[in-house]
């Protein structure tokens, strides 16, 4: 992608894209119901989607500020983590539900969904040919994936990180996060 501009996703339930030279908005995305909490877009910045807290992952045409379509119905919960692949074609996400989606842009459709974490998907990566997914979740783990067949390459956890804790109580451990990103 062009490194003059770049895309954000915001409380007030959109999607942007902004000059990064000169501060400007050059495009608004309008479409979800609630906070947009991550957004990815493929290499050359011509495909975007966002996802947010209305569980909805949306589609957009970067040069008109449309929607092109909504990808439904794996998860339960926000999205907290995407990544395209680098010809736009595929895409996963991780949500606070622990699941994972690996999807075909073209359709909409998820091609597999997968439940190994036992916390929060805290970040998600895609190889430049979009055959390889990374996961990492609050609870120490990192998993790869082949998005060909939908198999769990690997799975990584680290022993040292403190799973988060669901009613906020203090650990007496310090926790450490894990975050994915694929390199090709």
């Amino acid at each position: 992608m062009n490194s003059s501009k770049l895309f954000s996703g915001s409380s007030d339930k959109t999607a942007a894209l902004w000059d990064t030279s000169t501060g400007k908005r050059l495009q608004k995305f309008v479409r979800h119901r609630d906070n947009v909490s991550t957004v990815a877009a493929s290499r050359d910045g011509s495909v975007l989607i966002s996802g947010g807290w209305d569980k909805k992952i949306i589609l957009w045409d970067v040069k008109t500020g449309g929607h092109v379509r909504e990808c439904r119905g794996v998860h339960s919960k926000s999205i907290t983590a995407l990544a395209v692949s680098a010809d736009g074609v595929k895409a996963i996400s991780g949500s606070s539900d622990r699941r994972i989606g690996i999807w075909d842009l073209r359709s909409g459709q998820a091609l597999f969904t997968f439940a190994s974490h036992s916390d929060v998907v805290t970040s998600v990566a895609i190889t430049a040919d979009g055959t390889v997914g990374i996961s990492s979740a609050s609870d120490g783990s990192m998993n790869s994936w082949d998005t060909v067949n939908g198999k769990l390459l690997l799975r990584y956890n680290d022993p040292e990180v403190v799973p988060s804790n669901p009613r906020g109580e203090k650990s007496a451990s310090k926790p450490k996060a894990l975050l994915a990103r694929a390199h090709s």
